[in-house]
């Protein structure tokens, strides 16, 4: 029987930024990643990938380009936060 569970306490912590650190599962070419941020995180460079994610405590604050958008803890309803992809402006 095929398991669908990924076992998050058995991967271990990997971090790449100050204030981030992260566990990752990956299965071929997709990922899942169990992600904690603090508030000295600052991404210095905006990815170039579209992003689904739970905020599962606390909340979180994305700040795009001067605009704040805030996402609460929420485990009742299983809201999710999508970030899109960035768009090409036209010149």
């Amino acid at each position: 029987m095929l398991s669908f569970k990924v076992d998050f306490d058995a991967l271990p912590w990997q971090s790449s930024l100050p204030g981030a650190r992260f566990k990752v599962h990956r299965d071929g070419a997709k990922q899942l990643r169990l992600v904690e941020f603090t508030s000295e995180f600052v991404e210095p460079d905006w990815c170039e990938k579209g992003h689904v994610g739970f905020v599962l405590s606390g909340g979180l604050e994305i700040d795009f380009r001067g605009h704040v958008v805030s996402y609460p803890e929420d485990r009742v309803s299983s809201f999710r936060l999508v970030i899109p992809a960035p768009t090409k402006l036209a010149r």
